[in-house]
């Protein structure tokens, strides 16, 4: 990274130009474990956080993708907007100025194994999207798409984490919990 920032500001001197240099990068705790903090806040001009997918099919539970705030299950893999950014701004002393969260514009689904285990934080998921429903996106929805079928859910609120999510059966024998950002 050195090396191509060097290289751009060298070439815009030349042309009267100052280019950013930035990247993404992920936000889980064992990513930016990873990560040399003290040598790349200084070189990149901005940090773009992936501050989503944090669950899905492959989370123990029927978690949040991007909370806001640290969800209220420990059976969860935890993570949050928040809590990245925390341990960014504390733990590694990125300064704040120079970074940019990423937050999902798209749903998870997750089949339950019946309509009793249909709700936030259950362990009784199928490790399944609802491919039905959510057809075109492979059951991970964009958000128009997520409007579309909106009204075959119930729409509920996670106080604790601050997120909206449905519960619904859609589809027949197809129990579904929606995990949405919006």
């Amino acid at each position: 990274m050195q090396a191509i920032r060097d290289s751009i500001d060298a070439y815009g001197e030349k042309i009267k130009y100052k280019f950013l240099l930035t990247a993404a990068l992920g936000a889980a705790p064992s990513n930016m474990e990873n990560i040399e903090w003290d040598k790349v806040k200084d070189i990149l001009d901005l940090m773009n956080i992936m501050s989503y997918d944090y669950n899905g099919v492959w989370s123990p539970d029927a978690n949040h993708n991007s909370p806001l705030y640290e969800p209220a299950s420990p059976a969860g893999w935890g993570g949050s907007l928040d809590a990245s950014f925390t341990r960014l701004t504390q733990q590694y002393k990125v300064p704040p100025e120079k970074i940019c969260v990423g937050v999902a514009f798209y749903g998870r689904s997750l089949l339950m194994k019946d309509m009793e285990s249909c709700k936030l934080y259950s362990t009784e998921h199928l490790k399944k999207t609802d491919t039905i429903t959510f057809a075109v996106d492979e059951g991970q929805p964009q958000y128009f798409n997520i409007l579309l079928q909106k009204h075959k859910f119930t729409e509920m609120w996670d106080d604790t984490s601050k997120v909206p999510y449905l519960i619904g059966n859609p589809g027949k024998n197809r129990y579904t919990i929606r995990i949405l950002r919006r």
